[in-house]
């Protein structure tokens, strides 16, 4: 028997599954609902002229920036009258006009140019901003400032100047007898503004439809939200032992076994041969045969049919079963399934007279192997004794003619029968229905017939709810 107080009673995410998985109608009943109130909203909402446009023009805001240029030349240093030495030297200076485009592009140049306007950037980002361009076959370069306001960009443009005169390398180019310099001819004075806020600028084109997707998606999301709480608040508030795990969680009891839930099929005997497996685990063969209880939380939970499923099964090896019906309270017994057995002495005559013996209560049926003890003809006189002296004499005595004694005993919560007739046989097995048990009922019938002093083997799961994840992962069966 499991410690309950080392199981878990968490919910881990196959068990999470299968919640949602048994409860798909409340999800989905939810989800629709909030996909059909999403449609009607958005059509209540919406205006024939609303309904009749195809688009809506969202306008996006593009940041403004400035722009300045600035028109630098190689400018000789030559004697005003050597007409042909200054056509030399402009041939010359046109040469190297590349040659200072390409200084303005250097880190050194850049970084003076940091230095000197006080930029907030890096001389890395400054090519970003600036852009230099020679025009072919002259001795032009323009240059070209791009920033956030117009006095930036106007000492961008015009700071290449300085920033050349700060550099050692570039400030002056001597080659040969001519030396030439680089002198801004064009100031830049005025900035031109690229975007402002009334240009006009690009826009995103978005249709009704996409707006009504939108919407649904949305309020699907949020209901799907909502289906899965609901699911989990009416899982607990039902609180019904839908799997094993379940129980076993709760109770600390092993299960010895599972039914899935056939509604229109009777259960195979499959299921009772991995139960009697685990039986003749718990309870190794002596020198007599074994007695055990089968009992429930509640009538109605299945209980006479595992008996009558389980003598099948321990009677396939050729073992010999005997079926006691101790369930006197319940409206029908278990010998109702073999016809002719209710006018026969039973249960109560053996308990009230001790001149029946067990040959006189025995009957046998039509399953090779089983025989039943009925009732008797007085339900009634079997319940002040159920405890007694004389039912122990039964259980012992059965044990010695037959391999296996089943009590087909009442439900544990409604009386003390299942309690008192406890100690009396080796074992016990509660029977739990996935459709009718509660957990809390099965946890009090635990506790009920451990502290009579009964010897819990472990559960038989009854109607054990269809979830394929729960199946696999969470199943009971060998």
């Amino acid at each position: 028997v499991m410690d309950r107080s080392e199981t878990e009673r968490g919910i881990d995410l196959t068990q999470l599954w299968g919640i949602f998985y048994l409860r798909w109608r409340i999800i989905g009943a939810i989800f629709v609902a909030a996909l059909v109130i999403a449609v009607i909203t958005q059509i209540l909402r919406t205006s024939p002229l609303d309904q009749a446009a195809t688009e809506i023009v969202v306008p996006i805001p593009v940041p403004e920036t400035y722009t300045a240029s600035s028109v630098y030349a190689v400018i000789p240093v030559i004697g005003d009258d050597d007409a042909a030495a200054t056509g030399e030297a402009i041939r010359l200076s046109q040469a190297l006009t590349q040659t200072y485009r390409y200084a303005l592009t250097t880190l050194s140049v850049r970084q003076a140019l940091v230095e000197i306007l006080g930029l907030e950037m890096s001389p890395w980002e400054v090519p970003d901003h600036v852009e230099i361009t020679v025009e072919p076959g002259t001795q032009f370069i323009t240059v070209t400032g791009t920033m956030d306001t117009a006095g930036e960009a106007i000492a961008m443009a015009n700071g290449y100047a300085d920033a050349l005169s700060a550099s050692d390398a570039y400030s002056s180019v001597v080659l040969g007898n001519l030396r030439v310099n680089l002198e801004i001819v064009e100031r830049a004075e005025v900035a031109s503004r690229v975007v402002g806020p009334s240009d006009p600028v690009t826009p995103v084109i978005v249709t009704s439809t996409s707006r009504v997707v939108s919407v649904v998606l949305m309020f699907g999301a949020v209901g799907l939200f909502i289906g899965l709480l609901a699911a989990l608040f009416v899982e607990w508030a039902d609180g019904r032992a839908n799997w094993p795990a379940q129980v076993s969680a709760r109770t600390g009891l092993p299960s010895i076994g599972s039914v899935r839930d056939q509604r229109r099929t009777e259960p195979g005997i499959e299921p009772f041969r991995a139960a009697k497996a685990r039986i003749n685990g718990a309870l190794p063969r002596g020198p007599h045969g074994r007695s055990l209880l089968i009992t429930s939380a509640h009538t109605g939970e299945g209980k006479t049919t595992v008996v009558s499923n389980m003598a099948l099964a321990l009677a396939e090896d050729g073992s010999s079963v005997v079926i006691v019906s101790a369930d006197v309270r319940s409206a029908t017994a278990i010998e109702a399934n073999w016809p002719g057995l209710d006018d026969r002495n039973g249960l109560s005559e053996y308990l009230n007279d001790p001149s029946v013996s067990l040959d006189d209560i025995l009957s046998e049926t039509p399953e090779p192997g089983i025989s039943i003890v009925t009732r008797g003809r007085s339900p009634d006189m079997v319940v002040p004794r159920v405890d007694s002296e004389r039912m122990n004499e039964l259980v012992h005595g059965l044990s010695e003619r037959a391999d296996w004694v089943l009590f087909d005993g009442a439900a544990a919560l409604e009386s003390a029968d299942a309690a008192r007739l406890g100690p009396l046989v080796d074992g016990t097995v509660l029977v739990v229905d996935g459709r009718h048990t509660t957990l809390s009922s099965a946890e009090s019938a635990t506790d009920v017939l451990s502290s009579a002093g009964a010897t819990i083997i472990g559960f038989f799961h009854n109607r054990t709810r269809g979830n394929p994840v729960a199946r696999m992962l969470h199943q009971e069966l060998a």
